[in-house]
């Protein structure tokens, strides 16, 4: 925990001081984003895609998501929690093959990640389904290992659209 209280504070630090260049084609000095993005590509923690956008404004599928929780991880030298209440692992995840381009980093966020929301019988990981705010506010929960803590629920009430979370994640 001290180590993630630590990393963010230099990742603050540095934001602020730190000279910001355009890495993306759709992304202006305007976006609300903009400077975090682009520190973050300078870290090697996002990248783009190959066409020079970002996509600021689109949904991250899960191995987008994956691959950014695992770099971020791997940069800050943090150790994700082991999730324990999988029954299953990821070797028997039978929808991600090792071909695929982020299967290292699925592999690497898969204990914290888990099956998709969407899937409930056999193991699937859904590289390409699109996340919700709830699934990943959820897998940041876990990430941080604060899963088993009591939620806080007035927290949401900074969030015109707290009826909507679905009570799978209340």
């Amino acid at each position: 925990m001290k180590k993630i209280k630590v990393f963010l504070g230099i990742l603050l630090a540095v934001a602020f001081f730190m000279p910001v260049c355009n890495a993306f084609t759709d992304m202006d000095s305007n976006h609300w984003a903009y400077k975090t993005v682009n520190l973050m590509t300078e870290k090697g923690i996002l990248s783009g895609f190959t066409d020079g956008s970002f996509r600021p404004d689109n949904y991250i599928s899960r191995e987008q998501f994956a691959t950014i929780l695992s770099k971020t991880v791997e940069y800050a030298n943090i150790e994700l929690p082991i999730n324990t209440e999988n029954s299953w692992n990821f070797k028997d995840c039978i929808d991600v093959d090792n071909s695929r381009w982020s299967y290292e980093y699925i592999q690497k966020a898969f204990n914290v990640m888990g099956k998709s929301e969407g899937k409930n019988n056999g193991c699937y990981f859904e590289p390409d389904a699109l996340m919700s705010r709830e699934e990943v506010a959820k897998i940041m929960v876990n990430a941080k290992g604060l899963g088993k803590e009591e939620p806080d629920y007035s927290l949401l009430n900074k969030f015109s659209d707290k009826q909507a979370i679905g009570s799978n994640y209340e």
